[in-house]
């Protein structure tokens, strides 16, 4: 009998489970033993390669726990895919995940960041598609704003006709004495949309765009108290945070707590391209990773837009940004598993030696990595993997002294932006440590630690009286029901 695909997300989740277990007693035992590690001497002639070797050769097993680990998680979120309609991006869909472990050894989370469509459905043009096709029935199009990569979603010309003619119908039946929605839920989208939209100032004019602001506080206003029987605390960092953040808790074997900690990324689907003409042009001539093949993949790629501020100003609150994250996914799936094990590696001196002060985040580390396959290709050995996590940290340092470091896939974007000098002066310094000394990653254990916002206190209880179960396939996960467009 063929197994169904939520049994196999749940098989290959339950082994994952004891993998993880299993990896907490290993490094257990290293956290004991690692202060006589880090003090050994190193001979006069020892250079930081062969102390790097030493570091990892140290974790080899763990290192390739992690790796199982990372491999299962995409497994699980592939079959996941299928069965719940969510969209896994980031290191939950790509195989670099790295759990967090707890300093005790008694809690591990696990992240997934879920890209939920606004509705499958609905798709956003962009200018070019609108004047090509002039008899689309597309109701909305994305708006350039003034910083690359980000965008304003508004009405497109069909989109403002069959709105006119809703609110048209919508004032006739009340002036007949009409009644009110007798459903909210089950309201058309494009009433829906209506009551998303707000007016804006956008070169001299008067226009209406749709609010992801409006969306999340809406999405917020009744949320569950429990998921599939565990308990429900939610949280939206601040007012242009793109995510609204879900965390659940589950009791394991061998007094385990498990934390799950899932991201609710508010985007929708474009018909625009993820990438210019001239990026792929200059990559065909430059790099030494992505092949012919890979690049055409890429230049097909419809992109997303993702609800996301570019500063904290409540004009910004009504912004999308593109979103690369299916471009990132399709090319680290593409790479052999070397890369994306010194990946996994970077993740976790990032998370243990480099996430104080806030700066540098694990997006930066996949960031690195890009620019370096770029320069010297993919076809990566075990035997140079520690020169490998030295030439990315120097990459690190080099990028924390300038303070620049290009989005890959849009170079107009600098990723280091909003760093001030103080901060990535220290995380400087910390990595050149790192450098210098990397005995320095036999302090405690390299790949232990936890992320201070998955605290619970940072969460806020469901206040919804009914819980909600998956235990058959899910609701679609949508920001809008599956309704007639047009009601």
């Amino acid at each position: 009998m063929t197994m169904k695909v939520s049994e196999l997300a749940r098989e290959i989740e339950g082994k994952t489970d004891s993998i993880i277990i299993s990896l907490m007693d290993d490094m257990k035992a290293l956290s004991l033993q690692s202060k006589d590690l880090s003090e050994g001497k190193s001979s006069a002639t020892s250079s930081n390669v062969q102390e790097m070797k030493t570091v990892l050769g140290v974790y080899e097993n763990v290192i390739q726990k992690l790796w199982k680990i990372a491999e299962n998680i995409a497994k699980t979120s592939a079959a996941e895919e299928t069965h719940a309609g969510t969209v896994f991006m980031g290191s939950s869909g790509d195989g670099t995940y790295l759990p967090e472990i707890s300093d005790t050894f008694d809690a591990y989370v696990m992240e997934e960041d879920s890209q939920y469509q606004l509705q499958r459905k609905l798709k956003a043009v962009d200018p070019d598609f609108e004047r090509s096709n002039p008899n689309h029935t597309h109701l909305l199009k994305v708006l350039p704003t003034e910083k690359p990569g980000y965008y304003f979603l508004t009405w497109s010309e069909y989109g403002l006709e069959r709105k006119r003619q809703w609110e048209e119908r919508r004032a006739s039946q009340q002036a007949c004495g009409g009644a009110n929605e007798v459903h909210p839920g089950r309201r058309p989208i494009i009433q829906r949309l209506i009551g998303y939209s707000q007016e804006i100032k956008h070169e001299g004019k008067t226009i209406q765009v749709i609010s992801p602001y409006k969306i999340r506080q809406q999405k917020l206003k009744n949320p569950p108290t429990s998921v599939q029987g565990w308990p429900v605390w939610l949280r939206m960092q601040d007012r242009n945070s793109p995510a609204v953040t879900v965390l659940t808790e589950e009791h394991k074997n061998m007094g385990k707590t498990k934390i799950h900690v899932t991201d609710l990324v508010l985007g929708t689907r474009t018909t625009m391209p993820c990438l210019q003409e001239k990026w792929i042009d200059e990559k065909r001539g430059t790099t030494k990773w992505l092949k012919d093949d890979l690049l055409e993949k890429l230049r097909d790629t419809k992109c997303s837009v993702v609800a996301k501020s570019w500063e904290s100003q409540e004009e910004n609150l009504s912004v999308w940004r593109i979103s690369f994250s299916g471009l990132e996914r399709e090319c680290v799936s593409s790479l052999p598993p070397e890369p994306k094990i010194c990946l996994i590696i970077m993740k976790g001196i990032r998370r243990k030696f480099l996430s104080k002060p806030k700066g540098l985040i694990s997006y930066h580390m996949k960031t690195v990595l890009f620019h370096t396959l770029d320069k010297i290709g993919s076809d990566w050995k075990i035997s140079d993997r520690a020169e490998n996590i030295l030439r990315m940290l120097a990459a690190v340092a080099e990028a924390l002294k300038s303070r620049s470091l290009p989005l890959h896939f849009e170079p107009r974007l600098n990723t280091l932006e909003s760093m001030d000098a103080g901060t990535a002066a220290e995380l400087g310094r910390k990595v050149q440590e790192i450098i210098r000394s990397p005995r320095v990653l036999l302090e405690g254990c390299l790949f232990q630690s936890m992320d201070e916002d998955h605290n619970k206190e940072h969460f806020e209880k469901g206040k919804e009286v009914n819980p909600v179960s998956f235990d058959e396939k899910p609701p679609e996960l949508s920001m809008f029901s599956e309704e007639d467009l047009c009601g």
